[in-house]
């Protein structure tokens, strides 16, 4: 069995090699990590998610110490060169043993339907 520091370990290298820039804004404050940014398939189009959204895995790790805005609601989100609005953060789904290992974040393009 896996502990919470083996998980956070593999997803810091997942993310180190396949992982983009992001970078979180809210007011001055700013903050660039890297994530793993994909689609939703048209199965998941449902509810308040809409064709063009995109799902952002972000580790927690880089927010442990307070460094930048956290991922939350209504902060704004570069993703490709373009601002993004975080729609919804959830921070459950991928916890381990009850330690944030990262964040599952939905985002909107600005000018999206």
């Amino acid at each position: 069995m896996s502990t919470p520091a083996e998980f956070i370990a593999d997803l810091r290298e997942i993310i180190e090699d396949i992982g983009e820039p992001v970078t979180l804004v809210k007011g001055a404050q700013s903050v660039t990590v890297k994530a793993r940014v994909v689609g939703f398939e048209p199965r998941e189009l449902v509810g308040d998610i809409r064709q063009g959204d995109r799902k952002v895995i972000m580790p927690a790790e880089p927010f442990a110490g307070g460094a930048g805005p956290a991922p939350a609601r209504g902060v704004l989100i570069t993703v490709g060169g373009k601002p993004h609005q975080i729609m919804a953060v959830d921070d459950s789904t991928r916890r381990i043993g009850g330690v944030l290992i990262a964040y599952e974040i939905v985002v909107r393009g600005h000018g999206a339907a």
